[in-house]
């Protein structure tokens, strides 16, 4: 598992991980490498997987939102 940088552990707090839905399965974990640079939010551009991730498990939920009514 990779480390989260600073900026990553300031944009998932406490601990620079995105846990998404599987907070209790550390393999699903992802470590946010973001720099101060990047986009906030990010969707990933980066290289980060964790933000990658977030932005994939967004655009899943809200679709599954829009499909409901």
């Amino acid at each position: 598992m990779k480390t989260p940088s600073k900026e990553g552990k300031k944009r998932y707090r406490p601990d620079g991980f995105y846990k998404g839905p599987f907070m209790d399965d550390q393999s699903f974990w992802e470590a946010c490498t973001c720099a101060p640079e990047c986009p906030d939010p990010c969707q990933g551009q980066c290289g980060c997987q964790a933000c990658e991730t977030a932005y994939e498990d967004t655009l899943y939920y809200e679709g599954m939102n829009l499909t409901k009514f």
